[in-house]
């Protein structure tokens, strides 16, 4: 397959840098947010719900505490 070579800006490079950081810094935080969840499962912190309703329910519940303690 061909190459091409092209040269960028100071600014275009350092624009393509920056976001090169910030990907692999999303990465790092999908990464650790994975192991914690993963964590939880091995540790047996989740709920399981027989139906959508059952899921609502816990969900709006939730939200009940949440909105009482603002």
């Amino acid at each position: 397959m061909a190459t091409r070579n092209f040269v960028l800006t100071d600014d275009s490079a350092s624009l393509m840098e920056q976001g090169q950081s910030e990907d692999a810094d999303q990465l790092a935080v999908l990464r650790n947010a994975a192991q914690e969840g993963i964590a939880d499962i091995d540790a047996g912190r989740y709920k399981t719900f027989e139906s959508r309703q059952g899921l609502r329910n816990h969900l709006q519940g939730m939200a009940a505490k949440v909105r009482t303690v603002k």
